[in-house]
């Protein structure tokens, strides 16, 4: 055990009885004296007890009457007893129970030093009267608690960390949870059934309940669930000149494209579309070097489940990742945005296609944009055609038939006087096609 003064006659002292390493007691001290600081008490003491598991499991027992080992326990002292001139006043102790306190560090994306410091801070409060009973109460403690920790240097504790909380929904996250709310331990099913009773009596919304139930499932699944598959992918060649890739990018509308070399299996790199904007000025494309632009592909398995891979996307800071079989093959592809859709749903940006919009847009070159889900009676009343509809009632149905495969966007077929290129699909419909009526070639006179 070590005792220190702080410079305003404060005394920290730490007692040290758990197995995990822990931060000098220097450390905890200039933590406590910055929340005793800013909570302008003086003269005080306070004791701070490092300890495993068991010890934390029983004390919250005995007095608290709660069978589970918390993060942090706040013990407050009665003042009304005398004290001998010059002694600091006993303010209370605070236990922290570091193996708890290390796996919180791991689930919401802090450092231990970080989450150490919190829960020490927050302890703190609780000794000098703060609480969270009312959301007054709470909102009023998590900003002195910012506060503190931002004149530590320190990260803000509560700021949103969505990919490291999807990561960790296991057990251990879902007990905490039910002994905050619930008081008992739960499992996924209990909490969810609570949950929709919060959403049926309007304390949760719809959405932020969906949102919960992505977190609490994205750890059950796996890559090869979300994957834009081998076939869907748009890609770009080894051997493109700048001209092509641009034409690639025009087309699609995305921000990252894989580079394949001699087929689909030999991804050789990714390029940014916002990479090649700089070639597009005047006389810098015969500057164009694909290889200067060429970033490495990331590779993962199609087994690997959605919240390691979100854990390590953030890591990294890489949003594509080529997905591989067992074999080595390329699978597909899965980006950030469809690992983080799995929580908060659809996101859409100003190239995906709104299946609100018309069903037949004209364009300006005599095409027109239809959408895949097109009843073939309105095709055939727009265009004046009368394509059967007693196999197919979707335009994109009968193309796909035409086809004899799902196509990948940008493939091509005429069929009755039309041709039909598709602009959108994933791996299970045609979502749009680009329609023009197929050129007529006039036959020449023969001049013999």
């Amino acid at each position: 055990m070590s005792s220190t003064p702080s410079p305003a006659t404060s005394e920290v002292d730490i007692d040290r009885a758990s197995t995990v390493a822990a931060p000098d007691d220097a450390v905890f001290v200039a933590w406590a004296t910055a929340a005793l600081a800013a909570l302008h008490l003086t003269g005080v003491n306070v004791a701070v007890r490092l300890v495993d598991e068991g010890e934390a499991r029983q004390l919250n027992r005995d007095y608290r009457g709660k069978d589970y080992a918390p993060n942090v326990l706040s013990f407050p002292l009665d003042d009304d007893f005398p004290l001998p001139p010059g002694e600091p006043r006993p303010l209370g102790d605070i236990v922290l129970c570091l193996p708890v306190v290390q796996a919180e560090a791991a689930e919401y994306g802090k450092t231990f030093e970080q989450r150490l410091a919190h829960l020490l801070i927050h302890g703190l409060l609780h000794l000098a009267g703060h609480s969270h009973d009312e959301e007054p109460q709470r909102l009023a403690m998590e900003a002195l608690e910012t506060a503190i920790m931002a004149d530590l240097g320190l990260p803000d504790p509560y700021l949103s960390d969505l990919g490291a909380l999807a990561p960790q929904c296991h057990h251990g996250l879902l007990q905490r949870i039910s002994h905050a709310l619930f008081g008992e331990p739960i499992d996924r099913d209990w909490l969810m059934r609570h949950l929709k009773d919060a959403e049926a009596a309007a304390v949760l919304d719809a959405g932020t309940l969906r949102m919960i139930e992505g977190v609490l499932t994205i750890g059950e699944r796996q890559v090869r669930d979300i994957m834009v598959p081998r076939s869907q992918l748009v890609v770009m060649h080894r051997d493109d000149d700048l001209a092509a890739l641009v034409r690639v990018v025009e087309a699609n509308g995305h921000s990252r494209y894989p580079v394949i070399g001699d087929d689909r299996d030999e991804v050789v790199g990714i390029v940014l579309a916002k990479d090649l904007l700089a070639y597009l000025e005047p006389g810098r494309d015969s500057q164009f070097n694909l290889r200067d632009v060429l970033r490495p592909a990331v590779f993962v398995p199609e087994s690997k489940r959605l919240n390691v891979l979100l854990r390590e996307f953030r890591q990294t800071r890489n949003h594509m990742a080529i997905v591989v079989d067992e074999y080595g093959g390329v699978a597909g592809l899965v980006t950030i945005e469809d690992v983080l859709e799995q929580i908060v749903g659809e996101i859409e940006d100003e190239y995906d296609f709104d299946e609100d919009e018309t069903d037949i847009e004209p364009a300006d070159d005599g095409s027109a944009l239809v959408h895949g889900l097109t009843p073939i009676e309105d095709f055939n009343a727009h265009f004046g055609v009368s394509f059967s509809d007693e196999e197919f009632d979707t335009v994109g149905g009968l193309l796909a038939q035409q086809f004899g495969h799902l196509p990948e966007v940008g493939e091509r077929i005429e069929y009755q006087g039309f041709e039909f290129e598709v602009t959108a699909a994933d791996g299970r419909r045609i979502e749009q096609l680009r329609v023009r009526r197929a050129a007529v070639v006039a036959a020449e006179p023969d001049d013999g």
